[in-house]
């Protein structure tokens, strides 16, 4: 009798779990309680001594824990859908902030680099940066979130019968994933997403004198040729947070798409910044000039012909560990 207990308790668990996970933290506790509430009366109802099978009918009155858990948010918001939208909300506040704080911080650091010769014009500039970077994290956001919400779950969507052997396992605490990891990662992508797009000049040393010299990182005018394979590198490291954070827990998965687009992204950053036409061949130069250094230049010059590899080198190696954490990961929570 323990044993059924018990198995009833574990069945129970799991389908809670399933239904509040999808809900607002403020109201998961309460709706625990009630939801718990309302199957022992209606196991209670069906038989004095309820077995198994009456747990599994009654749970699969209650419904697909998706579509139950949409009825208790007694709202219909579409934009994304019911399932994903608190999640999509928090990502856009976070996000839409991210990117006014990052768009100002380029512009204070475009200021002291060349400052502006009129005030008001530079303002004006400012505010259409923000505006039009605001619309493009909506747009990148909202793509991402429809992109996973039409794919990500198709599988459970196609299942015309909704079963309690269909229940995930609730994961143990080192399978869970934080979802501030994630947001955090979101968050810097978009930031690095707006400044490679709207201040790619940035990227320099700064010389601090009379007046502040920027000797340039790469070569513009090929950065921006580049710019559209830059951006869906970026995108798709988004949409891999993005896919963790729905996700919650390590499995293999998850481990399987952060895979494919970890090698996607290496291929692209290798064909992006391996060639040197990319880099600025007059780095050395301009900037032995601008500081007025006297290192050996030679040296110097080898030094910086090294870069596109060490970086290339340093990606691969990046990627490859966390494809390895996630596999590990993944078949490890999966055995237990």
């Amino acid at each position: 009798m323990e044993n059924t207990n018990s198995e009833f308790a574990g069945m129970i668990d799991r389908y809670v779990y399933d239904v509040t996970r999808r809900l607002p933290k403020n109201q998961r506790q309460d709706i625990d309680a009630e939801l718990r509430g309302l199957i022992e009366d209606m196991m209670e109802e069906r038989s004095p001594q309820p077995e198994k099978a009456d747990l599994e009918a009654v749970l699969t009155e209650l419904g697909r824990p998706s579509t139950l858990a949409a009825k208790y948010r007694g709202s219909k918001r579409f934009l994304i859908g019911p399932e994903l939208f608190d999640v999509y909300f928090l990502v856009l506040r976070i996000v839409i902030a991210a990117t006014a704080f990052g768009i100002t911080v380029a512009l204070i650091v475009g200021l002291i680099s060349s400052p502006p010769n009129d005030f008001w014009m530079t303002l004006g500039s400012y505010f259409t940066s923000v505006f039009s970077g605001v619309v493009q994290a909506f747009a990148y956001v909202t793509l991402v979130f429809a992109i996973i919400e039409r794919f990500a779950n198709k599988e459970e969507l196609k299942k015309d019968k909704w079963r309690p052997a269909d229940l995930p396992e609730i994961p143990k605490s080192k399978a869970r994933i934080k979802a501030s990891e994630p947001i955090v990662g979101m968050v810097f992508l978009v930031i690095a997403l707006l400044i490679v797009n709207i201040a790619p000049n940035i990227f320099g040393v700064y010389t601090f004198g009379e007046q502040v010299v920027v000797t340039h990182i790469f070569n513009l005018d090929v950065f921006r040729s580049m710019l559209i394979i830059i951006d869906i590198m970026i995108a798709l490291d988004i949409l891999k947070e993005a896919l963790r954070l729905l996700s919650g827990k390590y499995t293999l998965r998850l481990a399987t798409g952060v895979a494919v687009i970890n090698i996607v992204n290496i291929i692209l950053f290798i064909i992006v910044f391996l060639p040197p036409a990319i880099w600025n061949q007059n780095f050395v130069s301009e900037l032995f000039t601008n500081t007025g250094v006297s290192w050996d230049m030679a040296e110097f010059e080898y030094w910086w012909s090294m870069v596109p590899k060490i970086l290339v080198g340093l990606t691969i190696f990046g990627k490859t560990v966390d494809i390895i954490k996630n596999f590990v990961n993944g078949a490890r929570n999966a055995i237990r």
